[in-house]
């Protein structure tokens, strides 16, 4: 571009919109310029998309303005002459580059003025498809730009088109008189309804499109406290309930069909390793469970044999049946375990074969991996065995069925004792007991109760017996030199107790302070327990870890060798971590919500509570009956020791938001 005088004619773009200027003076290197608006503006020289040789007369402001919005016109006029594709189609293969006058000269040959020039810019610039326009050169779109191009714009219209559906759909929902009829199979109104329940799981970490959302709901006028997760509800395409901790940490559901068809394939196959498998099916084992469990994967017996008793842990055993290649393994693995919710579960392996084929049904025979220990009448352990057998379970007891006989049945009353007595012999090597009621949350209709279950001698002696089961898995494969994946517990960050107690409100505080559970394949000591090898064998049902153990003594019992070495283990125990800190933000989730919901219910009703501690200018105190922190503000120098006694009530509870505000009862 050369320098402009006065009176010369430019164009320029303002807010997209093509401008004509004539120029009245230079200043400073800025062009004092009259538009054809009637405006005056100053512009630099690299304003300028084109320059007209053309002057006007700059006698009479009102003249110039005339003759640019004629000039103005007339360009408007030729730019709608010209047809860029077929424009395209001539010059294609000719040069990449064209001055603007040489097409303008192409396309006019007899009647070219610098307007047809201006024109084929303006044109150009519009369309932007066929050809660019960039420092006064006209570049020749390649066929693969222009398809790339043809695409965005095709996308940018689908959008547009999208939002546009979207915003129908929500004023729908909340003008019921509106007439006119939506099609929800509408594939751009599935988009937009996708996109929503994206932003919902994702929130700031959603896609691009996604995050439109944002702007477009932002923009949009909605009711107060509307947002995209109220939308997907209210319209009914989420439940009220929806499960979004479970969406966010894709968490699978249903199984794969690989998995499935191996499933299929891995459910018979009974009695593997017979020839090392005992029968004992004559033995009275039984499972204890709650009333709604589905998935048995443990058992116990107790009799007198030769003198001695001999107290059996029987363990649903099927880790051989299952490839440690195949898909269904994988998918077991990566789960890690299965999901246990007060509305839901997601289980490890298919139900199938969790709730059916594999778990320990009565009066059925099942392979199991079977910890027998000889004990003498004063509770002493004389020896310990693990080896594979066939049970059949004769009675499916509940807790409350086997309180019962503790307190009736000399027998189990004396395994009881005996129970008693293994969980004394740890509390002297350090462990740490802690019982404390667990909280509940049962759901019926959506409508969530929560209470607190006491620890029975039932729940004590079944969990006993898993733990003892456990140890002597765990140090069998350390004696026998077996990688495994072990579990252990540094010492608690402070000791508030020593001991056992059932003082709930000095567990509690203790439990606050124990250390986080390590799993590595090296044993360590475990504080919680009081041992110095512990894992986990008694679920293979439900815990990912306890199926690769079995898998481990399966093989060894059938060959005599190891079927994975430590940097097998390794690599599995990295996928576990993994799968079990998804499960346990699921859970946790999962539970506040709930828990949340209840106590909506439960708004300026007196609850008793008991003081923990001081959090800066907070209280922290624990409501009895549910055993749930709250926080208080503090009021003024009130003193309060730990476990005193007070009153509370719950303000403000919003599951959603996980918002549980408490406060003082007024006087």
């Amino acid at each position: 571009m050369t320098d402009i005088s006065v009176g010369q004619v430019v164009e320029f773009l303002e807010n997209g919109r093509f401008i004509l200027g004539a120029c009245l003076e230079k200043k400073s290197g800025r062009y004092h310029l009259l538009t054809n608006s009637g405006k005056e503006t100053n512009l630099t020289l690299n304003r300028f998309i084109h320059i007209s040789p053309l002057k006007l007369s700059t006698q009479s402001k009102n003249a110039i303005i005339k003759d640019l919005q004629h000039i103005n016109l007339t360009r408007d006029s030729l730019k709608k002459t010209i047809d860029l594709k077929e424009l395209w189609d001539i010059l294609k293969d000719e040069k990449e580059v064209f001055q603007p006058r040489e097409i303008a000269e192409l396309l006019y040959p007899e009647e070219y003025t610098p307007d047809h020039e201006a024109a084929l810019i303006r044109a150009v610039m519009d369309e932007q498809f066929y050809f660019k326009f960039k420092d006064n050169i006209i570049f020749v779109q390649t066929p693969e730009t222009i398809s790339k191009l043809f695409e965005k714009r095709e996308q940018e219209q689908r959008e547009m088109r999208k939002f546009e559906k979207g915003l129908l759909w929500i004023k729908k929902l909340f003008n019921e008189k509106i007439s006119f009829e939506l099609d929800l199979n509408d594939p751009e109104l599935k988009e937009f309804i996708e996109d929503l329940k994206d932003y919902c799981i994702n929130g700031e970490e959603s896609s691009q499109q996604t995050r439109q959302i944002k702007n477009f709901l932002k923009n949009t006028q909605l009711p107060y406290g509307i947002n995209p997760l109220s939308l997907l509800i209210k319209s009914g395409v989420w439940d009220e309930d929806i499960n979004i901790e479970i969406l966010k940490q894709g968490a699978p559901g249903e199984f794969s069909k690989p998995v499935l068809t191996e499933a299929n394939e891995i459910s018979g196959g009974f009695f593997l390793y017979e020839n090392i498998r005992r029968d004992l099916t004559a033995l009275q084992a039984v499972t204890v469970d709650g009333p709604e469990t589905l998935d048995h994967d443990d058992a116990i017996s107790f009799v007198k044999n030769n003198g001695h008793w001999e107290l059996g842990i029987h363990i649903t055993d099927f880790a051989h049946k299952i490839h440690e290649k195949g898909e269904f393994f994988k998918s077991a693995i990566n789960r890690a375990t299965s999901i246990y919710m007060p509305d839901r579960v997601v289980t490890m392996i298919p139900e199938i074969l969790c709730h059916k084929e594999w778990s320990l049904i009565a009066g059925k025979d099942k392979e199991a991996l079977s910890f027998v220990a000889k004990i003498n009448d004063n509770g002493d352990i004389l020896e310990t065995e693990i080896f594979p057998s066939v049970i059949n379970i004769k009675k499916r007891l509940n807790y409350n069925d086997l309180d019962e006989m503790i307190k009736n049945d000399k027998e189990i009353g004396l395994l009881y004792n005996f129970c008693l007595k293994f969980q004394d012999v740890r509390i002297k090597k350090g462990a740490l007991p802690l019982p404390i009621p667990e909280l509940n949350i049962k759901v019926t209709n959506g409508m969530p109760e929560i209470f607190l279950s006491p620890i029975t001698p039932a729940r004590f002696l079944i969990a006993e017996c898993m733990v003892f089961a456990n140890n002597i898995g765990a140090a069998f494969l350390r004696d026998n030199a077996l990688p495994a994946i072990y579990r252990s517990q540094p010492e608690p960050r402070e000791r508030i107790i020593r001991g056992n107690t059932y003082d709930v409100k000095l567990n509690y505080q203790q439990r606050r302070h124990i250390s986080r559970g390590i799993m590595d394949t090296e044993p360590a000591y475990h504080s919680g327990l009081g041992l110095n090898a512990y894992t986990t064998l008694t679920s293979p049902l439900r815990r990912a870890l306890d199926l690769i153990m079995q898998k481990q003594l399966s093989y060894f019992f059938h060959t005599g060798k190891p079927l994975f070495n430590k940097d097998d283990l390794a690599k599995y125990l990295l996928l576990l971590q993994d799968g079990l800190l998804t499960a346990s933000q699921i859970t946790q989730a999962r539970n506040r919500y709930w828990i949340l919901k209840f106590f909506t219910r439960m708004i300026n009703i007196p609850l008793n509570a008991w003081f923990l501690e001081n959090i800066q200018n907070k209280a922290l105190v624990v409501l009895d009956d549910y055993l749930i922190t709250v926080e208080l503000p503090r009021q003024g120098d009130m003193k309060l020791m730990f476990g005193d006694p007070m009153k509370v009530i719950i303000k403000r509870s919003i599951p959603r938001e996980n918002i549980l505000k408490a406060d003082w009862p007024r006087e």
